[in-house]
């Protein structure tokens, strides 16, 4: 995503849209997530990519029942794509919402299935986060689908490090021992 997040790329069995989407959301609504839901965004990917026609869209959500529609909607997209949950903590002494947003993005190599899950934190609140939730997280996604290896990293623009690249890399069965994450709880 960019330089100023915490990528932590999922690598998994083929599996249909539908099932690892709603894995994942039981795993978020269970860590007390909510669906996104003001002025953010669904992304769903091209559906034929070797095809002339780009058929990719991105729609934004200002209300809840838009994005339960949305939500629905994206569980039947084979290709995939991205839209985020918000983790609220309460609020600071002057009245201002405190917590995060997590951008969670669905691949798919064979427009049929999805084959790597990224969830992209801002790297400011990673460490907090990752302590109050996200292991959890992390390791309950784990227990429930398989995960092939996963892999975790704040410097996204370095020479040796593209999420795609990545990716095919472990599904060729190489797991790049310098950015592999281990699941903890």
């Amino acid at each position: 995503m960019s330089h100023f997040t915490k990528d932590t790329i999922l690598v998994i069995e083929k599996i249909l849209t539908k099932d690892i989407v709603n894995i994942v959301d039981e795993v978020m609504l269970e860590n007390n997530f909510t669906l996104a839901h003001s002025s953010s965004f669904f992304h769903f990917e091209d559906t034929d990519p070797e095809s002339d026609v780009d058929d990719s869209k991105t729609i934004l959500i200002e209300t809840l029942e838009e994005a339960l529609k949305m939500f629905e909607e994206f569980k039947g997209h084979p290709t995939g794509g991205s839209y985020s949950y918000n983790m609220h903590w309460g609020y600071n002494e002057h009245g201002q919402k405190l917590g995060y947003e997590i951008l969670v993005a669905f691949l798919s190599f064979d427009n049929k299935n999805i084959e790597a899950v990224i969830l992209y934190v801002s790297d400011d609140i990673f460490e907090k986060a990752y302590e109050k939730e996200l292991k959890k997280v992390f390791a309950e996604i784990n227990k429930r689908i398989k995960v092939i290896a996963a892999t975790q990293t704040t410097d996204y623009y370095q020479a040796d490090y593209h999420e795609i690249d990545i990716i095919e890399e472990i599904l060729s069965g190489n797991i790049p021992a310098k950015y592999e994450y281990k699941f903890t709880e």
